[in-house]
């Protein structure tokens, strides 16, 4: 027996030598392009080397000049090597073949699994209120083949006895009982092709836990946004506007889907992320500067998908979505800064800020208006052939219509309005409910803003406020200057558009007053407004109904 294997042996050696090909089961010449050719007249099966694989992983240290741990270039030069497992250790009993990396079925080829193929979800950023429970769960990428048997282990961080952690295999629900800033991933445990020494984690769900829900209690004064807030789109007239406004305007995305925003700061911060709002935007870029101690700026971008006026149109009314920007503050406390960025057709709002966490969104520009104000430069384009277009119309309180104006007498065919009977239903509430229902002149959504909210306005922005006449600050309003205007904070322009007087009809103040009226009342014929003269500002006064005053809504929200 002895002798026919050396004999074999010596005649395999010699084929080759000779031809660098064997054929085994008779001495004919092996198939063209095989360098060892079974198919022959003996037949029989190739029995590969049976093996006990420890895991996946690694190459056996019994296998020959193979010490542990394995280099790489031994792994890269072991690739194709194939061995029948017998099933031990887990792991199905099959032939498989290294890959370089791991052993694989022989009939697939299954690589180490990757972050990237962990899909968690909610993500990328989750705001709840205390106590809010959140319902992750976690898939593997279809491009992974060759899954089964793993098991997953939820993580949150920072740690605290407030929140509950639960492994499971797919999914779980975490509790959040404390404010503050939470990171949730997943580690992948037990996936046969990937090497446990090199865990697999999953990317990381932001979970931002307030009070309330909403991320007002997490903001810090040293810091904020800026950058727009707000993007018309022109698409159908929905909103009502008149064909001159509709022709003018400019869609906000004909010069490209991304925008600047801007981290402004006075104090030192760390840990800087822009998050994801998702919908609406495609993508955020990474901060310039993550650090930074002192006062400064850094700027990021967000690019918004490209149909995105398409899905304004299609919703038939605003998108918005939640701009987050998480920091650690100069305490080192997870804080948030936060812009609501609106994408509608038609009209934008101008948000003024009334105290340390509360907004209230004015139109930007008077009811009865077909043109806004939006910037300082803006203003220098308001002239005697376009004023009317910036100034709106004068109404009396309570009435759902514009009065007209030099009539010459109280009467100008407004149903229901005289001394006696105005149009309005009377109410005791200080509420702004008046205007809010059947005589709100305002479109849906709209209201006017009640007299505390005019009072909040200009005491919070007292340090901002300012005259101007055309583009040049000045105070010196004049009568029939029909570019006087005055500036609250860095966004609401109010014109000095004047008044219809209560019985004779006619306009006075143009130039030198802004009358707006709140929806607040004072007594059965008498209301509060917003007097601004070129001397004084009065956020709240009262005067009789029947004086014709301009309108500014505010969202009613």
């Amino acid at each position: 027996m002895r002798t026919k294997i050396l004999v074999l042996s010596l005649a395999l050696a010699l084929s080759a030598n000779l031809r660098a090909q064997v054929s085994i089961g008779d001495l004919t010449a092996p198939a063209k392009g095989a360098l060892l050719d079974l198919n022959k007249a003996v037949k029989g099966g190739l029995a590969l080397s049976n093996v006990e694989l420890a895991n996946l992983y690694t190459i056996p240290a019994t296998f020959p000049d193979i010490t542990s741990p394995v280099s790489d270039p031994v792994k890269q030069d072991f690739t194709g090597a194939m061995v029948y497992h017998t099933g031990e250790n887990g792991i199905a009993a099959g032939i498989y073949v290294w890959n370089g990396t791991n052993w694989t079925p022989a009939t697939e080829n299954c690589q180490p699994l990757t972050s990237a193929q962990l899909n968690i979800t909610p993500s990328p950023t989750i705001l709840l209120a205390t106590g809010g429970t959140a319902p992750f769960s976690v898939s593997i990428d279809a491009s992974e083949r060759c899954t089964g048997g793993e098991t997953y282990s939820w993580s949150v961080t920072p740690s605290t006895n407030t929140v509950i952690q639960k492994p499971s295999e797919t999914n779980t629900p975490i509790t959040f009982n404390a404010e503050g800033m939470y990171n949730v991933k997943v580690t992948v445990a037990n996936h046969r092709y990937t090497d446990p020494a090199s865990p697999v984690e999953s990317g990381k769900t932001t979970v931002y836990v307030t009070a309330d829900g909403t991320p007002a209690t997490l903001t810090d004064a040293n810091y904020g946004i800026t950058g727009d807030f707000c993007y018309d789109v022109k698409g159908p007239n929905n909103s009502g506007q008149s064909s001159t406004f509709y022709a003018s305007r400019t869609d906000a995305f004909e010069s490209g889907f991304t925008k600047t925003y801007t981290f402004t700061y006075t104090n030192t911060f760390s840990n800087l992320t822009v998050l994801n709002p998702g919908g609406i935007v495609a993508s955020v870029s990474k901060p310039a500067k993550i650090t930074d101690t002192g006062s400064g700026a850094v700027t990021f971008t967000i690019t918004f998908v490209s149909d995105v006026e398409q899905q304004v149109i299609d919703n038939n009314g605003p998108i918005q979505v939640q701009l987050l920007v998480g920091y650690d503050n100069h305490e080192g406390k997870a804080k948030i800064a936060y812009k609501n960025i609106k994408v509608q057709d038609g009209d934008c709002g101008c948000p003024v800020q009334t105290s340390a966490t509360k907004w209230l969104t004015f139109q930007c520009h008077n009811l009865g208006a077909d043109y806004g104000i939006r910037s300082d430069a803006e203003l220098a384009l308001i002239d005697n052939n376009n004023f009317r277009e910036y100034h709106g119309d004068w109404y009396r309180w309570g009435s759902k219509t514009a009065s007209l104006v030099n009539t010459g007498t109280s009467s100008d065919g407004i149903p229901g309005w005289n001394s006696t009977t105005p149009d309005y239903q009377e109410s005791s509430e200080d509420d702004g409910s008046l205007w809010k229902a059947a005589n709100n002149p305002c479109p849906d959504g709209w209201r006017l803003p009640m007299r505390e909210e005019w009072r909040d306005v200009f005491n919070h922005n007292s340090s901002n406020i300012k005259r101007y006449v055309g583009g040049t600050e000045s105070n010196n309003w004049s009568n029939g200057n029909v570019n006087s205007v005055l500036k609250i904070g860095d966004c609401l322009y109010l014109p000095a558009a004047g008044s219809r007087h209560y019985n004779r009809g006619d306009l006075q103040s143009r130039g030198t007053e802004c009358t707006y009226w709140s929806s607040s009342i004072t007594n059965s014929s008498s209301a509060h407004y917003l007097l601004v003269t070129k001397e004084n500002i009065y956020p709240v006064t009262w005067t009789d109904r029947l004086y014709g005053f301009s309108v500014r809504c505010v969202a009613d929200e």
